[in-house]
């Protein structure tokens, strides 16, 4: 059997029959990626015991590798190591969902629920649907993380409700226009474009454009 685990309980395990009905394509493929999530693991256990030496560790990785491997990353490994976080979510750790519940203060177990079941998202029409964080959109990424915690559905819906006042707010302020005229002459104060119309009457104006 292909077993992986924390230091706990076994997250991704294959029994030899099962890599039996694999396809020989895909069991070739399958192999090393066993193989990889197995060295992920010890390596989060080498940054457990070198952090325990150096609490600057991470950041000595980053920059001895030229960012290659950077700082937030050996973070998340050393959560791995620690058995903090489910080694499963290292597949999905470039997806911004999967990378905000690693970064997460909350329990193994949870993490793992909330990877496999998803988490409740507070969507448009006041329902709620439970979306894996691996295929959240990053509006609701937004809306579900605050900082290292999970917003609950009431939380969330403050939030939606605080962002409609913002954007409600943005409206209603003037819109200046992109250009403005002094002392006879016209200036453009960001990207524009003018139609041969508008052109025209600037010119028959006898404003000179700068």
């Amino acid at each position: 059997m292909i077993t992986l685990s924390s230091e706990e309980n076994p997250i991704i395990s294959l029994t030899p029959q099962e890599m039996n009905r694999l396809e020989p394509s895909v069991r070739r493929f399958a192999e090393p990626v066993f193989v990889g999530l197995k060295s992920f693991i010890k390596a989060g256990h080498i940054v457990v015991e070198e952090m325990a030496k150096d609490p600057e560790f991470h950041l000595k990785v980053d920059e001895q590798t030229n960012g290659l491997i950077p700082a937030d990353f050996v973070l998340r490994m050393e959560k791995l190591g620690r058995g903090q976080t489910i080694p499963e979510m290292v597949l999905y750790s470039f997806k911004r969902g999967v990378k905000k519940l690693m970064d997460s203060e909350i329990s193994p177990a949870l993490q793992e629920k909330y990877y496999k079941e998803g988490i409740p998202v507070l969507v448009s029409n006041g329902e709620t649907l439970n979306v894996k964080p691996q295929n959240m959109t990053s509006d609701q990424v937004d809306q579900v993380f605050e900082k290292k915690m999970i917003r609950s559905v009431s939380q969330q819906r403050a939030f939606v409700e605080s962002q409609k006042m913002n954007a409600s707010r943005k409206q209603l302020e003037p819109v200046q226009p992109p250009y403005s005229l002094a002392k006879g002459k016209f200036y453009v104060t960001r990207p524009c474009s003018f139609d041969v119309k508008e052109l025209l009457e600037i010119l028959a104006k006898g404003i000179k454009i700068t």
